[in-house]
């Protein structure tokens, strides 16, 4: 079930210390982003939490033309993508630079979200400045 959690305060915590923080299931060992209360692949409560090495692959993405606020009204177009991390969990987030599916990324903490909230970017490689 989706709600504040201890691990999505660790999530959030770390992105204000500019790391990629998900929760790993102690019991099966699932990887996760740190939004659930629970493993979603086998239920249990007991999670714990790990940094991302920050990198992935892009396994899907799409071009935004019309933002649904107008916060992003002032970005578009903007390309936002499913990042699949190397520590085996997908992330949503914007891409910088020209996006591919199967392309590699660098993750880093360097988007601003509308309150001011600092969020993960996916940087395609040796673009990243």
């Amino acid at each position: 079930m989706p709600g504040s959690s201890d691990t999505h305060e660790a999530y959030l915590a770390g992105c204000r210390r500019g790391e990629l923080v998900f929760s790993r299931c102690a019991a099966c060992r699932h990887a996760q982003l740190a939004a659930f209360r629970v493993c979603v692949a086998c239920g249990t409560t007991e999670l714990g939490t790990e940094v991302s090495a920050g990198n992935g692959t892009i396994a899907s993405f799409t071009i935004v033309h019309r933002a649904p606020s107008d916060f992003f009204k002032a970005r578009a177009p903007y390309a936002l993508a499913l990042v699949d991390l190397d520590e085996g969990f997908r992330a949503m987030m914007g891409v910088r630079g020209q996006p591919a599916i199967g392309e590699r990324v660098t993750v880093a903490i360097s988007g601003l979200g509308p309150a001011g909230e600092p969020l993960p970017e996916a940087w395609i490689e040796g673009e990243r400045r």
